[in-house]
């Protein structure tokens, strides 16, 4: 209850600051004295001090609001109010008199009137939503009203439907009012109730009407001043002190204290308590000024050495293994917290003991990959060995036989060289094998090598022969492997005698074919 009452004596201060120096400066500037200097000097000064006060203001709401949409509002609505007063404190510093400019400057200062009430609408619509909220584009339409209706103001000389002046061509207290002036007079009075109703309307969905009670006080009793002040007459007993200070400055203090009053009941939110929520909380931190002294601490904060406070400024630092002290920099000091690592270090304790399972498993499963590897290409070696040992096994057969005549009294020499014929075969044709197992083409050269290895030791048994080939070509290789096959069984037939043949390689699109052309006959043999 006393932190309560301490806070709401501050914001009464602030605003009653504001009130005594704006009541100041009317009350010197209506003081009976014979120099004029003197009360002009007294009045511009009493402005100027508004002016800073309002300025100071400004600067503590943008300390004290957290919500940056309303703030944004705000500050719009306090440089109106300045820009109104640096209006006031110019005509009075220069003692411009009556004539255009200081009528120009007094038209001025409706722009201040025409856009708080506008200003403070939009700022209520933002009250008890997202920070991200914006106001309706279609609402900003009214911007171009207030325009309108300020450069009606603006343009009174030419028109006079705003102001009609009398014998004087200037005066702030003699004038009449046209039929535009009503139109502002309700502008400003429609959006005020429109911000009252937004205001009431925001406390009805929170179920606490309560606290729009300051706020609406503050709206009425600055406009039970203004009405007051406007009817009354001359003569009348509070004639005096309602004019001790002028409209357009009670409009402007009056804004001011509609702010507070609403920060003070919590609906424009402020960080005004949060020293008492900072206090109760579990962070264990504390805040400290630019001079190292505590200024905000929890409850479960503990105190620490000016070194450690140093050390903890330059990066964290580990307190034990559970604890790590870390320091961030903030507004005029910085703040300081302890963080508990128990969990987190059982957490990678936890992590470390799984990636060394995982390590083990990613192990087992390398060797066991690797094994299957293995297996793979062992087996692949068996299946390439088994097919070609199916495709040469009447070759291998051929061969036998032919050592068996040999031991069996057959002539050696005829009967080796047919061996060598026969041997030469089986290693091309294996050779053929091997890369056709890995290649779909091969170059036709292969087969024109293993041709001319196969007629080299033919000639042993007394065969001639001619080879004519084709340019190099890439070939299917079971088509290479077919036509060296086929030019096998015609080369074995003729080994029985010597003889003389031409060999020719024709190719007939995909396939390609050994002939034999004996030069006796000038016939193809058998393909």
């Amino acid at each position: 209850m006393a932190n309560r009452l301490k806070r709401f004596g501050k914001r009464c201060s602030r605003v009653l600051l504001l009130f005594g120096v704006g009541l100041l400066a009317q009350v010197i500037g209506c003081l009976p004295t014979d120099s004029v200097l003197l009360q002009k000097s007294c009045g511009v000064c009493c402005d100027l001090a508004v002016m800073g006060l309002f300025f100071c203001w400004l600067l503590s709401m943008r300390a004290r609001m957290t919500q940056r949409n309303i703030y944004r509002y705000i500050r719009a609505s306090a440089l109106l109010i300045l820009a109104l007063l640096l209006t006031r404190v110019t005509r009075g510093a220069f003692w411009l008199g009556t004539g255009t400019l200081p009528r120009m400057l007094w038209y001025f200062s409706y722009l201040a009137i025409l856009f708080l009430p506008l200003l403070n609408f939009f700022a209520a619509l933002c009250v008890g939503r997202e920070e991200d909220y914006r106001v309706p584009k279609k609402l900003k339409l009214l911007y171009l009203a207030a325009t309108l209706l300020f450069l009606c103001v603006m343009t009174n000389d030419t028109h006079r439907l705003v102001f009609r002046f009398g014998s004087v061509p200037f005066s702030e207290n003699d004038f009449v009012c046209g039929p535009l002036f009503y139109v502002l007079a309700a502008w400003v009075a429609a959006f005020m109730l429109l911000f009252l109703g937004v205001l009431c309307n925001r406390c009805r969905l929170s179920n606490s009407l309560r606290r729009a009670a300051p706020p609406l006080v503050v709206v009425f009793l600055g406009a039970a001043y203004l009405a007051l002040r406007a009817v009354l007459p001359a003569g009348s007993l509070l004639y005096t002190p309602l004019h001790l200070m002028d409209g357009i400055l009670m409009l402007c203090l009056c804004d001011a204290a509609l702010w507070e009053a609403c920060m003070a009941t919590g609906l424009v939110l402020s960080n005004s308590r949060f020293d008492v929520l900072f206090a109760h909380s579990t962070l264990r931190a504390q805040i400290l000024d630019r001079t190292g002294q505590v200024r905000c601490a929890s409850e479960g904060a503990q105190p620490f050495s000016p070194d450690l406070v140093a050390a903890a400024r330059r990066g964290p630092l580990m307190l034990d293994e559970n604890t790590r002290l870390n320091c961030s920099p903030i507004g005029g000091g910085c703040v300081l917290w302890t963080e508990d690592l128990t969990d987190v270090n059982r957490v990678i304790r936890k992590i470390e003991k799984t990636v060394g399972r995982l390590e083990e498993s990613n192990r087992a499963l390398s060797k066991e990959n690797e094994i299957k590897r293995r297996l793979t290409e062992v087996r692949e070696q068996n299946r390439l060995y088994a097919g070609i040992a199916a495709a040469v096994s009447n070759d291998l057969q051929r061969l036998r036989t032919l050592l068996e005549e040999i031991d069996s009294g057959a002539p050696p020499r005829s009967g080796f060289a047919r061996v060598c014929v026969c041997s030469a075969f089986l290693k091309r044709k294996i050779n053929l094998l091997l890369l056709a197992e890995s290649n779909r083409t091969l170059p036709s050269r292969e087969l024109d090598y293993a041709v001319r290895e196969s007629l080299h030791y033919a000639a042993l048994c007394g065969v001639q022969s001619t080879l004519v080939s084709f340019p190099d070509t890439l070939l299917a290789s079971e088509a290479l492997v077919a036509a060296y096959d086929r030019f096998e069984a015609l080369l074995e037939a003729r080994l029985t005698a010597p003889c003389s043949v031409t060999v020719q390689l024709r190719r007939s699109g995909p396939d390609v074919a050994a002939v034999f052309l004996p030069p006796q006959t000038g016939k193809a043999g058998e393909d």
